[in-house]
């Protein structure tokens, strides 16, 4: 009998009555030549190998993962390569009827510093100069101020009395106010006191990024110890990112120097207070011009 399904006889496919009583006896030979006496046609069709494929796939692959691996290394680097990033906070506050006070001449006060750093001290007493030069106003310096009480009392005890008492408030009383506009001759004094100076430095094993900080508050008051502006802020500037990674080289005998490339330094606080006083003496009241005779 025919096998159903397409599949021939056992003599069409040429096998002997010995041969099928052999396939009767053995169930995994009458699979085996059952499946060879498929017509060519009836075959599952093999899949043809995409050779080309299969020779450029490992390519491709290390290709894809060498790219990634340069993406990776190149973001960092391009995030760090910013330009500086300065961090500001300022509170600034002008009496809404200044220009009635007609202010015409200010003494700044020497600065006060919880530290009693003379350096940082004398450095914002000059920034100070060379911002708010501008302003239109008579300035006394803080070290014509101390001048002047010196000579007047003979000694410092009067400075370190004030800066004693700036270091409570910067804002002066009617009880400070009136004598010192007094001795100095002017409408108004300003008093500046430093309450943070700092800098983070990073050396050249580390990543990151060096940068200055400071934090000052300021008070004008008039002779009646009226407050007429104060300000209050910070100025953080931070400088170039280091990376730990560059900057090394082989050397002859197998081992690895570092570069001439010295580590970068945090910004000066020069820079930082300039900075920051630009911003307050744009937001100081202008001198009012004089009135018309």
């Amino acid at each position: 009998m025919a096998l159903k399904t397409g599949l021939t006889t056992s003599r069409q496919a040429g096998f002997t009555g010995s041969e099928n009583d052999r396939m009767k006896t053995h169930p995994r030979l009458l699979s085996v030549q059952a499946q060879g006496a498929l017509p060519r046609l009836m075959r599952p069709a093999r899949r043809a190998r995409p050779r080309l494929l299969h020779a450029v796939l490992p390519a491709l692959t290390l290709l894809v993962a060498l790219l990634a691996i340069a993406l990776l290394m190149l973001a960092p680097r391009s995030a760090h390569s910013a330009p500086r990033k300065d961090k500001r906070v300022d509170k600034i506050w002008v009496h809404p009827d200044y220009a009635s006070f007609r202010v015409d001449r200010i003494a700044m006060l020497p600065v006060a510093s919880f530290d009693n750093s003379l350096a940082s001290e004398k450095l914002v007493e000059s920034q100070v100069g060379q911002s708010f030069h501008g302003t239109g106003y008579r300035w006394i310096s803080g070290t014509s101020v101390r001048d002047q009480l010196r000579y007047q009392t003979g000694s410092d005890s009067v400075s370190r009395a004030l800066k004693a008492k700036l270091l409570e408030n910067p804002r002066l009383d009617s009880l400070a106010a009136g004598p010192l506009c007094a001795r100095l001759r002017c409408s108004a004094v300003l008093a500046f006191r430093i309450d943070l100076w700092e800098q983070r430095l990073i050396e050249w094993d580390q990543a990151g990024k060096p940068a200055s900080s400071v934090q000052l508050s300021a008070a004008l008051v008039d002779s009646s110890g009226r407050l007429l502006w104060s300000a209050s802020g910070s100025q953080v500037t931070e400088g170039q990112y280091n990376d730990p990674n560059t900057g090394f080289s082989a050397s002859k005998d197998g081992g690895i120097q570092r570069g001439s490339a010295a580590r970068p330094e945090p910004p000066t606080y020069g820079e930082v207070l300039a900075t920051l006083f630009t911003r307050w003496a744009q937001a100081f009241p202008a001198k009012n011009a004089p009135a018309a005779p």
